[in-house]
Order: structure tokens, then C-alpha cells, then sequence
């Protein structure tokens, strides 16, 4: 791909200079080209192995940013890293359970939207549970809605509107009476 990058930004004089106005606004560009390859999977591994090792470093200063990126792209690869991320506080990140979207990942997300110990986790892994399209867990979201008297019961019942199906309708219309 070629690619042309353009930014107008405005130029203005250093503080030596501050009683001059603004220089109108500068246009900056640059070319490039871009090739996409498709890596192998041992050559994915190898690119995510610094994320990994400095997502596992607490005393490393780009710990979060490398938490970030694995839960950001979720490669299947890294799937028992992510799900141990997801078992400690404040590393959770139902998105990225979702994007894997394997059984265990799903699992977890069931788990995490009736037990985690903080709300707005529940909360986001009842709503990406409902993302992933696998009906198998209304039994789960009608029971959270069953049960739960807050903001988890809310996003039960959108979650059973969203996934649909036989067992959803009889539920769903049961509310309204």
C-alpha cells in the first residue's frame, strides 16, 4: 500500500517570541508504503513474546501497555495468558475474552457475569457474553436476571433480547405482565 499522510498544525513562536501571533497553520506530509504479510504462527508468537514478558513483569514501567495490547488483539495463542488476566483484579477484560470466543473464554465470561466481585466486570461480561451469539448461556443470563436487583439484572435482560431464540421470548414477555 502507498500510503500519503497529511496534518495542517499550527506553528507558534517560541517563548522568546510570544508577542508574535500564530504562523498560519503548517501542512506536514509524508510518503510511505506499507506491505502486509501474513505471518506464521510460530513468527506471531515470537512478535508477542516482548508484550508477554513485560505484561508479566510487575516492575516493568510498560506492564499496562503490554496488558493492553494482548487483551486488544486476544491471539488465540495466548488464550491461558489472557484467562489468567482475567482471575486478578483490575486486569479482567471481558472484551478480550470475547474475542477469543473459544469454549474455556466463554466459560469464563458465564463465570465472571455471576461471580466477579466487581460490578461494572459483571456487567461487561454479561454484555459481551450476549456477543458472542452462543445461546447456550441464556440459562446463565436468565438466572443473573432472575436474581439480581441492580445494573447486572439490566443488562441480563438486554443480553436475553440480544441473543433471542425459543427459551428468550418466554422470559422476555413475562417481565411486561
Amino acid at each position: 500500500y502507498d500510503v500519503v499522510a497529511r496534518r495542517k498544525v499550527p506553528v507558534y513562536a517560541s517563548s522568546k517570541h510570544s508577542y508574535l501571533p500564530p504562523i498560519p497553520t503548517q501542512d506536514f506530509s509524508a510518503h510511505f508504503q506499507i506491505t502486509l504479510v501474513q505471518g506464521s504462527e510460530e513468527e506471531l508468537k515470537a512478535a508477542f513474546q516482548p508484550y508477554v514478558k513485560d505484561a508479566s513483569d510487575p516492575q516493568s514501567p510498560s506492564q499496562w501497555q503490554a496488558i493492553w495490547a494482548i487483551n486488544e488483539m486476544a491471539p488465540p495463542f495466548l488464550e491461558d495468558f489472557i484467562l489468567k488476566l482475567a482471575d486478578q483484579p483490575n486486569r479482567a477484560d471481558p472484551s478480550a475474552l470475547r474475542r477469543l470466543n473459544t469454549p474455556r473464554a466463554k466459560e469464563k465470561l458465564a463465570d465472571m457475569a455471576e461471580h466477579d466481585a466487581q460490578d461494572w466486570v459483571r456487567q461487561r461480561a454479561i454484555q459481551e457474553l450476549a456477543k458472542t451469539h452462543d445461546r447456550t448461556y441464556l440459562p446463565v443470563l436468565i438466572g443473573i436476571a432472575g436474581h439480581s436487583a441492580d445494573g447486572d439484572r439490566d443488562a441480563a435482560i438486554l443480553a436475553i433480547g440480544l441473543l433471542g431464540g425459543e427459551e428468550a421470548v418466554p422470559y422476555l414477555s413475562s417481565l411486561s405482565n
